[in-house]
């Protein structure tokens, strides 16, 4: 039997959030290819959680530290509103 292993996309807002930075940054941070994208159907792109945290273990230290599960918990009560 096949392990499928579970991988967490973030928005450009959500991943921004984790990192303590602007939306903006993210979108630059991608146009550099510091930070690699998941093209989705249509024009979606997702950023791995894993991606941000090699950042983050290759030095860059985000302002403000915020637990994945935390983000992704907050994404997802904007969603139910």
């Amino acid at each position: 039997m096949k392990k499928t292993r579970s991988v967490s996309l973030l928005s450009y807002e959500e991943a921004a959030r984790y990192l303590g930075v602007c939306r903006r940054t993210i979108c630059e941070w991608v146009s550099l290819r510091r930070i690699s994208v998941c093209r989705l159907p249509g024009r979606t792109r997702r950023i791995r959680l894993v991606d941000l945290q090699e950042l983050i273990a290759r030095g860059y230290r985000p302002a403000v530290v915020s637990a994945p599960e935390a983000v992704l918990a907050e994404s997802a009560k904007g969603l139910r509103e």
